[in-house]
């Protein structure tokens, strides 16, 4: 889970500096400056609305990432996995790589 809502919280109560933020919440500096102008531009402001979940707020900051990651590639078929690496001299990597 990313911590969006803490990175969106922070400058408001605390008025910590970007820097200081990535070092509290373990990210980069770049990605809190990312989430910031994202949520300038998508006009979130801090308190956030009680209805915005973690879900809908990440939604809101990395539009259409849920659906991408799940298209993207599709998974491999087990059971022909399973048959291929018990044949001798085929490894993983092989597979991958074909």
């Amino acid at each position: 889970m990313r911590n969006i809502r803490e990175i969106l919280r922070l400058p408001n109560e605390s008025g910590l500096s970007s820097r200081k933020i990535a070092l509290t919440c373990n990210c980069s500096y770049v990605t809190v400056l990312s989430i910031l102008e994202k949520a300038t531009a998508g006009a979130l402001s801090w308190p956030l609305p009680q209805e915005l979940d973690d879900r809908k707020l990440e939604e809101k900051i990395y539009p259409g990432t849920a659906s991408q990651i799940k298209s993207q590639r599709p998974l491999p078929k087990m059971e022909y996995l399973h048959t291929e690496l018990s044949r001798p001299g085929v490894t993983l990597q092989l597979l991958w790589q074909e």
